[in-house]
């Protein structure tokens, strides 16, 4: 696995990274509104539980997609190039900012369905 190098290949977009990180950390806020307003929350224990259900599975998808890039680091570094070089990987495929917000999108459908008013229909 030492032999995977990561690299900028495209080195333009030094602003890109950061302001989408920004811009989906900011979404957390609009995540909780969305099940606040669709779900039941009564106590602060449900709004608590809410929103750790909305961060616990941001970071379950951030990791799953660490463990799926570990795998594909272990394939890579197995190839024997010519001359020893090292196999090298472009930072932009990482994309761990799209798993981030698969999550939440995720953790924010999972807490209004555990939260819902079971008295109604789901769809209105």
């Amino acid at each position: 696995m030492d032999k995977v190098i990561l690299k900028d290949i495209a080195n333009n977009n030094d602003l890109y990274k950061p302001t989408v990180m920004a811009v989906i950390s900011g979404l957390l806020p609009l995540c909780f509104l969305l099940i606040q307003k669709t779900a039941d929350l009564k106590t602060r224990f449900h709004r608590v539980v809410s929103a750790l259900i909305i961060i616990l599975s941001g970071l379950v998808f951030w990791r799953l997609r660490i463990f799926g890039l570990n795998s594909e680091f272990q394939i890579l570094s197995e190839y024997n190039t010519l001359y020893n070089l090292p196999a090298t990987l472009d930072r932009s495929y990482l994309k761990f900012e799209v798993y981030l917000l698969m999550g939440f999108i995720v953790g924010t459908l999972i807490a209004i369905l555990i939260f819902r008013d079971k008295s109604r229909p789901l769809m209105f």
